[in-house]
C-alpha cells in the first residue's frame, strides 16, 4: 500500500514540477505492484487451506510479475 501511495505522490509531484503526467510504465509498475499484493492475500488462503498446487502456481506467477516488474524499472 505504501508503495502505490509513494507512487501517487511521485506522480503528482512529477506533474507540478515538469507540468507533465506519469509515464505510462510508472503505471504498469503500479498496478504490478497491485496485482503482487493480491497473489500474496491469495497464496496466504491456499497456505491455510493446504493446497499446494495452487501456492506453486501462485509463485510461478509471483516470479512472472517481479521479473516483468524488473524489466520495467531498467527501462526507467
Amino acid at each position: 500500500m505504501k508503495k502505490i501511495l509513494l507512487s501517487a505522490v511521485f506522480c503528482g509531484v512529477l506533474s507540478a514540477i515538469f507540468m507533465s503526467g506519469c509515464s505510462s510504465t510508472e503505471e504498469k509498475i503500479a498496478k504490478l505492484d497491485r496485482e503482487l499484493d493480491e497473489l500474496r492475500t491469495q497464496k496466504l488462503n491456499c497456505q491455510l487451506n493446504k493446497d499446494f498446487k495452487c501456492v506453486d502456481e501462485l509463485n510461478k506467477k509471483g516470479e512472472e510479475i517481479l521479473k516483468e516488474k524488473r524489466e520495467l524499472r531498467k527501462s526507467l
